[in-house]
């Protein structure tokens, strides 16, 4: 339920009927309002926390909550304090407001934690400083429930029905919250069983017998919702059957038996043949139809057979002789649980296992165990002994663990043990509880009779277990009077002699006191009890507490041997018992027996055995003989004498000591290790690597590897050589064996070769001009190999084959079928052609103007005949005046096929002709020259007919150009440096040669040339 505001304002006094008040008054006192109408005060609520309106607060503890002060006041106000005090007149929060001259009303607030129970009380008091207090009162009030606690369930009706009958059963709910409601599930029910309105019905099925389970849980809207759950075992029995059975004969193959009706006991019996043949149960169902005449026939006999597991007759009723009376299993399995087991306990884990031994004369059907509401497992080590492991307990809390048996008769006898457990998850409660007497104020105790009642206190802080008391060796009858105060009652009394007695207390973690005393009657001889100590001596410790034995004894009593509680350690010795003698010659007593007390205090020392450790080394994956072995260290030697030798040896691998782990923790033992305790070192092992060098032989580098012992090399990556296919990695260097990367093992520094395949390729013949005619196939050479090319298959009019090159441009290499090496991923061969030419006329300008030719065609020249050296040696000098005439070339008609060469240098591009060699005839010329821009151009006309072929690109000044034409047949085509510019067919036009006269350097005694001319020359073409 959540918490609700209520606001009252104007209130001086406080509300009798709430949970927690706040108010705020102005004025240093409590006085009336006698200005109120000038200062006014009013408390309000602020949202904050888990609040959700201004008078809502949840009632969760530890929610900050806000309470707050609206002050109204008169302008000559000049400041207001308000102070929040607590039920204790404690100042908790002291504000100030100071008037701003302008706004007259400010808002004031203070923090504090709202609690889950109790009250609050806060006064506000406003002050001015020109002395006149103003003052008013407020009241706010929060409710808010108690802490929720848990619904209980019930159920009414019975759970233990019989064959064919209806189960019903009617749930209830309480809750110490009447305002609760609640919301009550099944959480597991029979298949065929119906829940609704908090009634369960159930008829089982026509042929079920045994045990079903109804679990419950019943939850409520408190904050937080708690829950409680209840499971119920609801047992089917079957119909009573009055009977006598009787036998006649019993063999084999065969019994007699019959029903006589005797009594009304419940019968559940199972009876298995001598010779194991099989097995029978005389269960109701199965005599159902004899169980229906019984009741109308006590004096009939019955006939039964006998059926066996795969459902099959193996005895058959026969005549009666015997009877004998059918047993009856009315009795539920035993548990039994350690003896450190209680109804209650606390344990500062929130885990825990627990083994219980259970057991029946009819064998255990089955065994639950649920935490809360949740299943547990339970597992079966043998014919009696189960073992379970209860996981996630809630911290602070108890929860509830039922383990429930069953056993296999046919009734299903079940036992139920319940137990309650507490995760504490601060340290472990190791305080024992406090016993003391209430009636006595020593450990001798006077008795006037033989029988006497003793009270006294057993109290601890987590709870009381078990108080037991005796008397000698008599239990003695322990009451709880109240939650701490119990009261023995002593009977028996030995009045002649002392009587010794205990009382022993346990609490919930198992702490135990013992509280010793003595009895004896006011007419015993002696009022002086003689009593004896216990006392323990380390006898030489280095460490830990001597046990101590606080209790006085009297002769006679028998006093168990404390162990080594206190942790004794003395160095290089290990602990081993008690004796009378330091030497250890006297009586030798060991943790835990008994030490008879005599009529003296006796002394107990520590006895000490000097440590001896086994160091045992370890080798189990050597390759040589040595194994393992090993060496003892006894006190006070403290290390091995000596490591062995010589060291293990393992093959592919280097010994790297001995180790006490292989793992990253482990250390290495050396002579000086100290040894404290068993130990086993292991043999380490660094393992061998080796080198893997891949040969290409002649591919490229592949990096070689570094690999462990043993261990493969990886894939690298594939050489690269020019002409070759990769064939793999071998052995060896003539490649027989290959290399598998993925089973040949390392086993040393190992060089791989690679092997190689050389490629065929072809070798393309082209023939290196489009007027050649002819066609050659490629031929194919492997790499590396050599072979005669094929011979030349093409033509060329006018030219003879001079051989092949490796480029267009290039120069012969291969001569016609010359022997050709494939040292390249395939060639290309380009024909190389030689011109069939008969030289007409040459002027090489050579300081002179003869032709050279066998023609010895006249020259001469007009104007300045100058000869300039040059790279290339004497050449004529064309100043833009000067030209050359070339006399009787009439024999050049009817020319099908020639060339014009000449070499030249210019200097200037002067006009838009510079004329290199012409001949002009009227209607009918030709010319070979620069343009303006220093293109080579050609020019040939016939009347009105003329073409032309010019260079793309200009020739350069000042530098040496070779420029040429060559006509074969219709087609003319320009070059300059050997390398064509231009080609063209000229169609019905022809140079004439006769009629005027061919010069050099100009164009009919105009457009000169400016530069030089060398090596002029016309060459007839075959």
């Amino acid at each position: 339920m959540s918490s609700k505001a209520v606001i009252c304002q104007k209130t001086l006094g406080v509300l009798a009927c709430i949970s927690m008040l706040i108010f705020v008054t102005c004025g240093d006192l409590p006085v009336n309002p006698c200005v109120a109408e000038n200062a006014y005060c009013q408390i309000i609520l602020k949202k904050s926390g888990n609040s959700i309106d201004p008078s809502y607060v949840e009632d969760t503890a530890g929610t900050i909550i806000g309470v707050g002060a609206i002050v109204r006041y008169p302008d000559y106000v000049d400041s207001i304090k308000i102070t929040f005090v607590n039920t204790a007149s404690e100042i908790v929060k002291t504000e100030n407001v100071v008037a701003n001259r302008v706004a007259t009303i400010d808002t004031v607030w203070t923090y504090f934690t709202y609690p889950r129970q109790g009250m609050i009380k806060v006064n506000s008091i406003a002050y001015i400083q020109k002395s006149i207090q103003y003052c008013d009162s407020a009241t706010i009030m929060f409710s808010y429930e108690q802490p929720n606690k848990a619904p209980t369930i019930r159920y009414s009706g019975s759970n233990s029905i019989t064959f064919n009958d209806t189960c019903k059963l009617f749930i209830s709910v309480s809750d110490s919250n009447p305002d609760q409601w609640h919301i009550v599930n099944a959480l597991k029910k029979p298949a065929n069983a119906i829940f609704e309105n908090n009634t369960f019905i159930w008829k089982p099925d026509s042929n079920f017998t045994g045990v079903e389970h109804l679990v419950l849980v019943a939850a409520d809207n408190g904050k937080p919702p708690l829950a409680d759950t209840l499971t119920i075992m609801i047992g089917v029995r079957s119909p009573s059957v009055v009977a006598k059975l009787s036998i006649a004969t019993f063999t084999k193959d065969s019994v007699t038996m019959a029903w006589q009706a005797i009594d009304s006991a419940e019968l559940y019996y199972v009876y298995k043949s001598n010779t194991q043949i099989g097995s029978f149960n005389l269960y109701d169902s199965t005599v159902s139809p004899i169980y229906s005449d019984l009741l109308s026939s006590k004096n009939s006999y019955y006939y039964i057979d006998a059926i066996n597991n795969e459902n099959k007759v193996i005895w058959k009723s026969d005549t009666l002789v015997s009877s004998i009376q059918l047993a009856t299993d009315m009795k539920s399995p035993q548990i039994q649980l350690p003896v450190t087991i209680k109804d209650s306990m606390i344990i500062n884990s929130s885990s825990f296992s627990l083994q219980m031994k259970i057991s029946d004369s009819s064998g255990i059907g089955a065994v639950l165990c649920s935490l809360e509401t949740n299943g547990i497992t339970v597992l079966k080590e043998n014919d009696s002994i189960y073992n379970l492991t209860v996981t996630n307990l809630k911290p602070n809390v108890f929860s509830t663990i039922v383990v429930t048996a069953e056993d296999m008769s046919f009734r299903k006898n079940c036992t139920r043990f319940v137990l309650s457990v507490k995760y504490n998850p601060g340290p472990l409660d190791t305080i024992a509880p406090v016993v003391k007497f209430l009636n006595v104020v020593s450990d001798t105790i006077i008795a006037s009779t033989d029988t006497m009642d003793l009270q006294f206190i057993c109290k601890d802080a987590i709870g009381i277990t078990s108080v037991v008391c005796s008397l000698g060796t008599k239990t003695v009858l322990v009451s709880k009077i109240s939650d701490s105060v119990y009261t023995a009652k002593l009977t028996g009394i030995d009045m002649v002699k002392v009587n010794s007695a205990v009382i022993n207390a346990s609490d919930l973690s198992g702490n135990i006191t013992s509280l010793k005393f003595y009895v004896k009657s006011d007419t015993t001889k002696s009022d002086v009890i003689q009593q004896y100590r216990v006392i323990y001596d380390g006898n030489g410790k280095t460490g830990g507490v001597v046990p101590a034995d606080t209790v006085n004894y009297i002769s006679g009593d028998n006093v168990p041997v404390k162990g080594n509680t206190g942790s004794l350690l003395r160095e290089g010795y290990i602990f081993g018992g008690w004796n009378t003698k330091a030497d250890g010659t006297g009586s030798k007593y060991d943790s835990g027996s008994e030490l008879k007390i005599a009529e003296m205090n006796i002394t107990l020392y520590a006895q000490w055995n000097p440590c001896s450790y086994i160091v045992t080394f370890s080798c189990t994956d050597a390759t040589s003989e040595l194994k393992s072995f090993t060496q003892t260290v006894t006190y006070p030697l403290t290390n091995v004498s000596a490591l062995p030798s010589p060291v293990p040896v393992r093959t592919g691998y280097v010994f790297a000591g001995w180790w006490t782990s292989l793992a990253a923790d482990g250390t290495q033992l050396t002579s000086a290790t100290k040894i404290n305790a068993d130990i086993t070192v292991i043999a380490k092992w660094t393992i061998n690597q080796y080198k893997v060098t891949f040969s290409s032989q002649s591919g490229s580098v592949v990096d070689s590897q570094i690999v462990n012992y043993n261990d493969t090399a990886k894939t690298p990556s594939v050489p690269i050589r020019s002409g070759y296919t990769f064939g793999g990695w071998f052995k060896e260097s003539a490649c027989t064996n290959p290399w598998t990367f993925a089973t040949d093992k390392v086993m040393g520094n190992v060089t791989l070769f690679a092997k190689w395949t050389p490629n065929p390729y072809n070798v393309t013949f082209n023939k290196n001009d489009p007027s050649a005619t002819g066609s050659m196939a490629p031929q194919t050479i492997t790499y590396g190999i050599s072979a005669p090319l094929t011979a030349n298959g093409f033509t060329k009019t006018g030219y003879s084959f001079a051989g092949w090159a490796t480029s267009s441009g290039g120069s012969v290499v291969y001569a016609n079928e010359a022997s050709y090496t494939m040292s390249t991923e395939g060639d290309t061969l380009y024909a190389k052609w030689n011109v069939t030419t008969i030289t007409l006329g040459h002027w090489s300008f050579n300081g002179s103007l003869s032709d050279e030719s066998d023609n010895n065609i006249s020259c001469t020249i007009t104007g300045n005949e100058e000869y300039i050296d040059s790279p290339r040696g004497k050449a004529l000098f064309f100043d833009g005046s000067n030209y050359t005439k070339v006399d009787n070339i009439e024999f050049f008609d009817n020319l099908d096929n020639f060339m014009i060469e000449a070499w030249i240098n210019p200097t200037s591009y002067k006009g838009s002709i510079n004329a290199i060699i012409s001949k002009v005839t009227p209607n009918r010329d030709f010319v070979l020259f620069l343009t303006s821009t220093g293109q080579l151009s050609f020019h040939i006309a016939h009347g009105a007919t003329y073409y032309n072929l010019t260079s793309p690109s200009a020739l350069p000044i000042n530098e040496w150009s070779k420029t040429s034409v060559v006509k074969t047949g219709t087609h003319w085509e320009l070059f300059v440096n050997d390398v064509s510019v231009g080609e063209k067919d000229f169609t019905n036009i022809e140079p004439k040669w006769t009629g005027s006269i061919m010069n050099i350097g100009a164009m009919d005694n105009g457009y000169s040339f400016q530069g030089y001319i060398d090596e002029v020359k016309i060459t007839k073409l075959e």
